[in-house]
């Protein structure tokens, strides 16, 4: 979520060509957001003038650090030659790279069609509105990452843990009492502590790496 409160802000970025049907695209974002109980006014809409033109607006929406998703509308038909397929390849495969290189939820309502009437039935016609379907991907990605992070800061009493007795052992001579998920930190923490040589700290941080798990020093007592 962002940083002033609990609603998610999302950006549209909608595809000025073929205009007719991006415009039903994005009425059935925002009806999307209205369905989920989140306020319309806390997504940005940001046209360019085509889908080409999406990934790098996608982009630099994900970089500014505003937006907890951004959802991607457009409308490629195709014309006398093939150029609408390589166009719809490039811009979907741009798309989810952006996705992975800024680790903010970018999902596509994009639709790829053969004729305009296909692309009206795909944008809120017979066959739904693909820009809902994008906004409520956009949504439920928004929860789960929130999920994931909160469950990757997670850490659990030794005790309550089924580890090997051998390595429940070697975490009470270290004096460790809980474990977090694998991070880059783990050796250095047992490192940290008092007596335990370097060699001795990355055996155990190896270890417990096998089973998805780090090692978070216990604090100290006054």
């Amino acid at each position: 979520m962002n940083d002033t409160d609990d609603r998610p802000t999302l950006a549209f970025i909608v595809s000025r060509t073929n205009e007719g049907v991006t415009r039903n695209l994005l009425a059935g974002a925002q009806e999307e957001l209205t369905a989920q109980g989140i306020d319309g006014n806390v997504a940005d809409v940001v046209w360019v003038p085509g889908s080409a033109e999406l990934p790098l607006a996608a982009q630099t929406a994900a970089q500014t650090g505003r937006y907890d998703a951004v959802v991607c509308l457009g409308a490629i038909i195709r014309g006398e030659t093939q150029h609408h397929t390589h166009l719809a390849q490039s811009v979907l495969w741009a798309l989810q790279f952006v996705a992975l290189e800024q680790e903010v939820p970018v999902t596509i309502g994009v639709i790829t069609a053969d004729s305009l009437t296909q692309a009206l039935d795909r944008s809120g016609g017979k066959h739904g509105n693909a820009g809902r379907r994008a906004t409520a991907a956009a949504v439920e990605m928004i929860e789960v990452l929130s999920r994931l992070e909160t469950l990757g800061g997670a850490e659990w009493p030794v005790e309550a843990l089924d580890l090997p007795d051998r390595t429940r052992a070697a975490l009470e001579r270290a004096g460790l009492t809980t474990v977090g998920r694998l991070s880059q930190e783990s050796a250095a923490a047992v490192r940290r502590i008092p007596g335990i040589g370097s060699a001795a700290a990355q055996t155990i941080s190896d270890h417990l790496a096998e089973f998805g798990f780090s090692l978070a020093p216990a604090e100290s007592e006054d």
